[in-house]
């Protein structure tokens, strides 16, 4: 009788063991498994707001391209249509004191006409000089105004170059830092995972 009942208790020991075991073993798995959860929604958290960071910016640098180049061409628009009207007065102006000067040459060879023939030649003659030396003077400004216009149009479409290249750049910077502050953090949460599993 005394050693059935030795038995059972030993039997009885053995069980209960057995059955703390499995509950410890039970909650151990379960902590884990929460820990887990909890690491892949951080996980998925922190690559979220990369993502929303990532397409926020992307976004903001479309609108900022768009924004400058309206502008640009906004710019480009009103100076050609500056340069238009001011040809546009210019061929005015050249043909009025064209007219004028006919008028003027004419009443001139009247007059030297009555006077004298020679007196006549001498004054066609300055005539032709005086319109040649208006119609080099023309030449060389307009000249000079496209020379100043091709310099502005080229140190225009520099500047908005040099303008784009940054603008790339610092794209480009910040999307490697956001690459770096995530491969950071994963590391981080991939160190705690492992610590939390030791």
């Amino acid at each position: 009788a005394c050693t059935a009942a030795r038995d059972r208790t030993v039997a009885r020991d053995r069980t209960a063991a057995r059955d703390r075991t499995a509950a410890r073993d039970r909650t151990a798995a379960r902590d884990r498994t929460a820990a887990r959860d909890r690491t892949a929604a951080r996980d998925r958290t922190a690559a979220r707001a990369c993502t929303v960071a990532r397409d926020r910016t992307a976004a903001r640098d479309r609108t900022v391209a768009r924004d400058r180049t309206a502008a640009r061409d906004r710019t480009a628009a009103r100076d050609c249509t500056a340069a238009r009207d001011r040809t546009a007065a210019r061929d005015r102006t050249t043909a009025r004191d064209r007219t004028a000067a006919r008028d003027r040459t004419a009443a001139r060879v009247c007059t030297a006409a009555r006077a004298c023939t020679t007196a006549r030649d001498r004054t066609a003659a300055r005539d032709r000089t005086v319109a040649r030396d208006r119609t080099a003077a023309r030449d060389r400004t307009a000249a000079r105004d496209r020379t100043a216009a091709r310099d502005r149009t080229a140190a225009r479409d520099r500047t908005a170059a040099r303008a784009c290249t940054a603008a790339r750049a610092c794209t480009a910077a910040r999307d490697r830092t956001a690459a770096r502050a995530c491969t950071v953090a994963r590391a981080c949460t991939t160190a705690r995972a492992c610590t939390a599993a030791r």
